[in-house]
């Protein structure tokens, strides 16, 4: 009679191979994240990442708290201001996309706005950028060459170019939001205004009627302080002293 032919084991295949006793369920691996092999793991959610990024996936995110960053200076957060950056944002986008579906070559060579603090570094450099908007809560990184160095560089390369604007506006999530991208944006470089002048110039009307006011407090501020004494500063440079018997702010800058 024929030898009866040996059933072959199966295999497990990788995907279902967790070390250290983890268990897979339906494709999801438990609440730790696992490798499966040296090249891939898998996380909570069933997402694949490739072992180059694996340790840095593994890092812990420190998740910034603070709403206002101390690199924000020399302006003061506005709501107006706010919301005219978010329609400028969202117009030049909108021209951006337009003449990237009808020409993508063309539109490479005259693009109207980068974002990334990589690209937004570079534009500043190429002397490209004429306008920069950073989000006043991007994340801490204090290590060398981390985060805030980056951050800080590129406000200083701003301020230190020509004819180039700096502004503190919205925050990372509503800067994506605004290039209608589900994506948080820490800062944005604007090449050119075509499409939504009007707004990009009401944006800087608004910068240059808030730092005159910024000016009108300060100066009012140094009066009153080399008669009375030092006063404190809040509420973007306007504190009461009606205990004091002086005048409880002063008046605002006259309406353009």
């Amino acid at each position: 009679a024929a030898a009866a032919t040996p059933t072959p084991t199966p295999t497990p295949s990788p995907a279902a191979a967790v070390p250290d006793g983890g268990v897979m369920t339906n494709g999801a691996v438990d609440a730790a994240a696992a490798v499966i092999d040296d090249k891939i793991m898998i996380t909570r959610n069933g997402k694949r990442i490739p072992g180059k990024y694996v340790d840095a996936k593994q890092v812990p995110k420190m998740v910034n708290k603070v709403k206002v960053r101390e690199y924000v200076t020399q302006q003061r957060l506005d709501g107006e201001l706010d919301q005219l950056v978010f329609e400028m944002l969202g117009e030049l986008m909108k021209f951006q996309e337009r003449a990237r579906i009808q020409d993508p070559t063309k539109a490479k060579l005259r693009r109207r706005l980068v974002f990334g603090l990589r690209e937004v570094k570079r534009g500043i450099k190429a002397n490209k950028v004429k306008c920069v908007v950073v989000a006043p809560n991007i994340d801490e990184g204090t290590m060398a060459g981390g985060l805030d160095d980056v951050v800080n560089e590129i406000i200083t390369l701003a301020r230190d170019a020509e004819d180039c604007h700096i502004i503190f506006a919205l925050s990372k999530k509503k800067m994506g939001k605004a290039l209608g991208k589900h994506i948080r944006v820490s800062a944005i470089g604007i090449y050119s205004a075509d499409g939504a002048y009007p707004l990009y110039k009401s944006v800087l009307k608004r910068l240059e009627k808030m730092q005159a006011e910024a000016e009108h407090v300060g100066t009012w501020a140094r009066g009153m302080s080399a008669r009375n004494g030092p006063i404190a500063m809040v509420d973007g440079g306007r504190q009461s002293i009606r205990s004091r018997g002086g005048p409880p702010f002063p008046p605002r800058a006259a309406a353009e």
